[in-house]
């Protein structure tokens, strides 16, 4: 198949990125590494190579989760999980592939987890040397490497958005919602549904990502409640089927 996403998941540039990019994102993990992976950057390559090896051959498995109740205040927890650094790695490199065709078909009134729209293209070439280093400042991930706009360099245009919505466009009230459970309660049949709707070309690597969404299912007993991915929020921290 034509550009194929799955094909180019193993490619060594996109896992180094996506190391950094899992790096970066452990900081707010449930559980802390102390070492930092530093022991899995210490062979950097040699472990990167194995994880394209695996892919190329269709046997790539992920690792049970990690689990843990979450203090949600102080009469409650919420249940917590965290990937291996080579699952994260993994799932950054599906969402450099598949974000950027995705963020397309979203509406301009979505304003959190956007790709990047202004790139320096000199620093798009400059990044294939700096990936060869195992660590890179937080900064300079950020800057360089992470594809998604911070949700604090999109808050003031959003409420500057909602200023002219009262002032010029006529409304008069705003409602601030949550929705409970959100996560916990996707269907991971109609996200497979969803994603082929909008990416019709690329039913390897949905198939891949809803494979390790069932395998990070808890038991039926729990309610069928998993986990998806970090606990930053990144992909959504539990699913429901």
């Amino acid at each position: 198949m034509a550009n194929d996403f799955y094909d180019k998941l193993a490619d060594l540039s996109l896992l180094r990125r996506a190391w950094h990019l899992a790096r970066n994102d452990s900081r707010t993990d449930f559980m802390f590494d102390p070492y930092r992976f530093s022991d899995f950057a210490f062979h950097l390559d040699d472990h990167l190579n194995g994880i394209a090896r695996s892919l190329k051959l269709g046997s790539y498995h992920p690792k049970p989760l990690q689990t843990i109740d979450v203090p949600k205040s102080s009469l409650s927890v919420r249940p917590g999980s965290v990937l291996s650094i080579e699952d994260k790695i993994v799932m950054f490199a599906v969402a450099c592939l598949i974000a950027p065709p995705l963020d397309k078909k979203l509406p301009e009134a979505v304003y959190s987890w956007r790709i990047k729209k202004v790139q320096n293209r000199k620093e798009l070439f400059e990044d294939h040397e700096i990936l060869k280093y195992p660590f890179l400042k937080r900064t300079t991930i950020q800057r360089r490497l992470d594809f998604v706009e911070p949700w604090y360099g999109v808050w003031p245009r959003f409420i500057k958005d909602l200023e002219v919505a009262y002032e010029t466009d006529g409304y008069s009230f705003m409602v601030v919602s949550d929705i409970v459970a959100y996560f916990e309660n996707i269907d991971l049949g109609l996200l497979r549904d969803l994603l082929l709707l909008y990416l019709p070309k690329q039913p390897r690597i949905i198939n891949f990502i809803i494979n390790l969404l069932e395998y990070w299912a808890w038991p039926a007993i729990h309610g069928g409640v998993f986990n998806a991915g970090d606990s930053s929020g990144q992909w959504g921290e539990q699913f429901h089927r």
